[in-house]
This record gives C-alpha cells, structure tokens and sequence, in this order.
C-alpha cells in the first residue's frame, strides 16, 4: 500500500473472557432488609469479536541518485518483455534484482516494498520509480 492509498484493516477471532458474580438475595417482609441466600455464583463468558475498518496508508515514499552524497534509494525496471528486468536499491544497497518488469511489489525480511511514483521515464527501455515501504 502506498501514502494515502485507501485499504481495509481486518481482526478476527479477538477474544475477552468476562465474569461476574451473582448473589440471590431476599427481602425480609417485616424488616424490610435484605438478606443474601446461598452461596455466591460465578458466570464466565467468552465474547469473540471480528471487525472490519477503512484506514489511510502511511507508508513512505523515497528516491535519490547520489546526489550531494546520498546514498541511492531508487526501483529501476525495464519497460516491455524485451527490458524484463528490475533492481531495486534501499540507502545504497542492492537489495533485489530479478527478471520481471510488471513486478510492483515484493516483501524482504518481513518488510514489504512496493514500487512508487515514476519520476523518470528513460527512451532507452527501463524508468525510474520510488521505492515504497
């Protein structure tokens, strides 16, 4: 997902053990008080929920080509089957390169990157893009 792209946020299957204790108790018709009968009862329940919300990504958005010595943070693909490529550098490490120009999304070490905004589109087969996570 990327900055301000909508999405559906799900829990399923939460759960919250409650209990109460229930006393019965009677009125003394003379005296008017009450008095408690028999033992104390404890009633446990189990309530499960699930729900479904809308949110707004906040996922971030970077890009740079070692300009003023900062480091390359850039996705490069190829554009048609002839280009069928892509290399993707984070802070100036390679960290995916792979055939697959159409790919837009991949996940590393638990962390999903996605492919941004175009910012510059090349005659010579491949374009530059954000990278997004």
């Amino acid at each position: 997902m990327l900055k301000d792209e909508p999405f559906n946020q799900t829990t399923t299957d939460c759960s919250h053990y409650q209990t109460r204790t229930r006393q019965d108790r009677e009125q003394e018709t003379t005296t008017l008080e009450y008095r408690n009968v028999g033992e104390p009862t404890i009633i446990g329940q189990n309530n499960t929920y699930s729900a479904t919300r809308t949110a707004t990504g906040t996922a971030s958005c970077s890009y740079s080509r070692s300009v003023n010595r900062v480091p390359d943070t850039y996705w490069f693909a190829g554009t048609s089957s002839s280009s069928d490529a892509y290399l993707v550098k984070v802070n100036g490490v390679q960290i995916k390169a792979a055939d697959g120009y159409y790919t837009t999304s991949f996940t590393l070490n638990g962390i999903r990157y996605k492919r941004g905004t175009i910012l510059k589109d090349s005659t010579a087969g491949y374009n530059s893009y954000e990278v997004c996570k």
